[in-house]
């Protein structure tokens, strides 16, 4: 039997991506996915309105069941922290900025006002973060430990003060990181939810540096250490938030899905079924991405990406999917 034909025979049909639509269609999925602890939701790009409106309908539909307690975001822990504590309903500033970037988009804030809406009437999901791509987290912990009154190293504050606006790998973090291997971390108690919370913050510092260090190594694979940390930041987010949390991953398909290096291949490894993961695929029509080349072997940008995000046309997916 050809692929195609394959696909078909086990194929659900759906409604549609419009989350106001009924559940009914939703059925068959949602039953493969509501015992998972876990669940990777991907898109093929981090531009296309069908991808992102179904996660959207089916996040909706998990946290309804009680199968979703934290949506964690392919975005920086530290920056996802401001739309946690809106959708919580602790603060009303909803920056739809950079910190966001690339889910700057519609659909993504009308999940954040949905989740916001659901918590007001008694729901308690919270957002997150898994990626560490900024040096934030550092600056966040500092400040909790300070309200907490925990003495934090001298030299954290000083790599945090240092660290400011730096992004691209650059011979400072080979220095940072070997500071930051001596300095003796203050003693965080794992039954506070609190301390862990900055266990995770300073985590992701730790992350920030030793992918610089390895972006600078011309033979290095900085993204698989990258998938590698994502993964871990997501264990340690269901950690955070309690043994019996459920979250679901918003997330490329090149991150969710199972096969290694992948982040997915780490949680499938760590939590077995209880990871799950759906990926979002396209043949034809237009979407709007950024644009640019990658190595297939290194996965690094080839020449300067073009970020900026502007309509591109869809081709027939090619290879496996997942």
């Amino acid at each position: 039997m050809d692929p195609v034909a394959q696909l078909r025979a086990v194929a659900i049909p759906l409604a549609g991506a419009d989350p106001t639509l009924p559940e009914d269609d939703l059925a068959p999925l949602l039953e493969r996915l509501g015992d998972a602890r876990l669940i990777g939701l991907g898109e093929a790009t981090h531009g296309d309105h069908e991808s992102f409106a179904f996660k959207r309908r089916l996040i909706q539909a998990l946290v309804r069941r009680g199968c979703c307690d934290v949506v964690i975001f392919e975005r920086n822990v530290a920056e996802m922290d401001v739309y946690d504590r809106y959708v919580t309903g602790a603060t009303d500033a909803f920056p739809m900025g950079e910190a966001l970037y690339p889910w700057r988009t519609e659909e993504v804030r009308a999940l954040f006002q949905w989740l916001r809406d659901w918590n007001g009437r008694g729901g308690t999901v919270r957002l997150a973060g898994m990626d560490m791509f900024s040096p934030a987290g550092l600056a966040l912990a500092l400040a909790l430990l300070d309200e907490a009154g925990i003495p934090a190293p001298a030299a954290w504050q000083q790599l945090s003060t240092e660290a400011g606006t730096l992004r691209a790998p650059d011979p400072w973090h080979v220095t940072a990181l070997a500071r930051w291997q001596m300095a003796q971390p203050p003693s965080l108690d794992p039954a506070d939810s609190i301390e862990r919370w900055v266990a995770l913050l300073t985590a992701t510092f730790r992350q920030w540096l030793d992918y610089a260090v390895l972006a600078l190594d011309p033979g290095g694979k900085p993204w698989e250490l990258r998938d590698q940390s994502m993964a871990e930041n997501a264990l340690a987010q269901l950690d955070r938030f309690g043994p019996a949390t459920k979250a679901v991953i918003w997330a490329h398909n090149g991150h969710v899905y199972h096969e290694p290096p992948v982040a997915g291949s780490h949680l499938r490894a760590r939590l077995g079924a209880a990871y799950r993961s759906v990926c979002c695929v396209f043949g034809h029509g237009s979407f709007n991405a950024g644009s640019g080349k990658v190595h297939a072997e290194t996965k690094r940008p080839e020449g300067q990406p073009d970020w900026a995000r502007r309509p591109q046309v869809a081709e027939p997916p090619v290879g496996r999917v997942h």
